[in-house]
């Protein structure tokens, strides 16, 4: 009796037989020989086609017997996949082999999201992935099943410190990255000099040329994974700050000029609390007394220096005259202060005097404009002016005055040869007119 033929793929298994009968005695066989069972309906995974013999016996000693016959068809063979088991992050790897015409391919991913129906495949895992390639066999539906996990390691993160704003060559700057124990570090530079320290990961640089300038470096992991910072350094022509003044006098406009070099813009600080930034400003002090000057200049790449001096605002003369009455149109002058280095009188009568004091006869009675002009050593001039009525001034034992200087009241003692009209004019100590009636 023939149990059935049936095919199955390799590797699989398959049911053979039937049901149990109570009592009966079950001997299985196989050709070729190999398999040995005494169940109805054992599991059979033949690697090859097999015939499997049933032999059945009865509790009365009756037998009967039947074949089974087992066609096993091959399943793809092992695609032996050809990859690197690991990339850097944002690496491709390519999976797959060659193919073969009568075959099926599904590829898919765990974490899911990749699918693919060719037999060579480049993926860009973003993290470590199992690849799951199904194969199968359409006439037979005969597939199997092969996973490869694709490892993906970080990248090294190198990140560049340093001025990216060099004023003036010839001046060096280190530059660094954070420092990963185990990595290497690989610097370039353009139109400078890397002078190595012993921590690779920092290195000093000394720029040779006035030029806009790369700093890069690679960093390559345990893993072999590599990256690259860069930041770009400007060198610029160093801007210089000078300047020239001319110390003045209080309340004279002092000039400031400018004669810094390679600067394109300036601020002044006049040291008083106020600022300018005109090239060649004009500032005036209101008191005299040290300042100190600052001059910031800088260039169209932002580079900065300055300059510091210190003006002195010489104090202006400061006085006051004395102007005394003698007999007839004298008069007396002196003044508070005689340290001053010149001093010049204009009496308004066409006379001059270089004296700070003296005397000083006036030929006609009338009002004059008396100027004095003073100069201190330090060149600033001060002038003083007033107008005094001179008139013929007569000694006391002529006509009697006390008491004089009088403070609130006077008297006057006169004597006339006959009925007159007698005027009082009142002229203070420097000629000026107090009353007249």
């Amino acid at each position: 009796k023939t149990i059935g033929n049936q095919s199955i793929c390799n590797g699989d298994s398959i049911a053979i037989g039937y049901g149990n009968t109570n009592g009966d005695i079950y001997q299985w066989t196989s050709s070729p020989a190999g398999f040995q069972s005494a169940v109805s309906n054992p599991y059979v995974s033949p690697k090859s086609a097999t015939d499997y013999i049933l032999k059945e016996t009865t509790s009365f000693g009756c037998t009967k017997s039947g074949l089974a016959y087992i066609t096993v068809n091959p399943i793809p063979s092992d695609p032996d996949i050809r990859t690197k088991d690991s990339v850097c992050l944002g690496g491709i790897a390519t999976v797959g082999f060659h193919p073969a015409s009568y075959i099926n391919y599904v590829w898919s991913s765990l974490p899911a999201g990749y699918s693919s129906n060719d037999s060579i495949i480049l993926v860009r895992p973003a993290t470590s992935t199992d690849y799951i390639l199904t194969q199968t066999i359409p006439s037979t539906d005969c597939f199997r099943n092969d996973t490869i996990k694709i490892r993906v390691n970080p990248l090294p993160k190198p990140m560049i410190t340093g001025d990216t704003l060099v004023c003036g060559t010839g001046t060096q700057v280190n530059y660094s990255t954070p420092k990963i124990p185990g990595d290497y570090y690989a610097w370039k530079v353009s139109n400078g000099n890397i002078m190595l320290t012993p921590d690779p990961a920092i290195i000093r640089v000394k720029w040779n040329s006035i030029s806009i300038n790369k700093v890069s470096v690679t960093e390559t992991n345990r893993y072999g994974c590599q990256s690259t910072d860069s930041v770009t350094v400007v060198v610029s022509k160093a801007p210089m700050a000078d300047f020239r003044y001319i110390n003045d006098c209080q309340a004279n406009p002092v000039d400031f000029f400018d004669s810094s070099i390679s600067a394109s813009s300036l601020t002044w600080n006049f040291g008083d609390s106020t600022n300018s930034n005109l090239t060649n400003p004009e500032h005036t002090y209101k008191n005299s007394g040290s300042y100190k000057v600052i001059e910031i200049v800088k260039n169209t790449d932002g580079c900065v220096d300055s300059m510091i001096k210190t003006i002195h605002i010489y104090p202006i003369p400061k006085l006051h005259w004395v102007i005394g009455r003698d007999t007839g149109r004298t008069i007396h002058f002196d003044v508070s202060d005689s340290t001053f280095a010149n001093y010049s009188w204009n009496f308004g009568d066409g006379e001059l005097s270089i004296l700070y004091k003296g005397d000083h006869y006036y030929h006609a009675d009338g009002m004059y404009n008396l100027n004095l002009a003073v100069e201190s050593s330090f060149g600033c001039m001060a002038l003083f002016d007033s107008t005094i009525n001179n008139r013929l001034y007569y000694p006391n034992d002529v006509i009697g005055i006390f008491p004089n200087p009088f403070h609130d009241h006077l008297y006057i003692n006169y004597t006339l040869a006959k009925d007159a009209d007698v005027r009082i004019v009142l002229f203070d100590d420097i000629g000026r007119l107090v009353n007249n009636r």
